[in-house]
């Protein structure tokens, strides 16, 4: 029995961040509560090797037709992580 998927969009988004300074963030993975309510479904679609940290960000859907933050590029991209 094939089992079927609604769309369902993940709760949280995982971002690479480059220790290098400018460097753009990398979505490398999603997080999706589990049915219990006590944890989460990682899908990670890949790991990073370079030197970073890797973030957990609430997932913030854009309305249809909402403009993108930045002028057009990815809204967290501007952000920078300080240790």
């Amino acid at each position: 029995m094939t089992k079927t998927h609604t769309a369902n969009p993940p709760s949280h988004i995982v971002w690479f961040v480059p220790e290098r300074e400018g460097a753009p963030w990398t979505r490398i993975g999603a997080l999706w509560p589990t049915k219990n309510g006590r944890g989460f479904k990682l899908t990670q679609d890949m790991h990073p090797l370079a030197a970073g940290s890797v973030l957990v960000m609430p997932n913030e859907p854009k309305a249809e037709g909402e403009p993108d933050a930045a002028g057009g590029a990815d809204k967290y991209a501007p952000l920078r992580h300080t240790a």
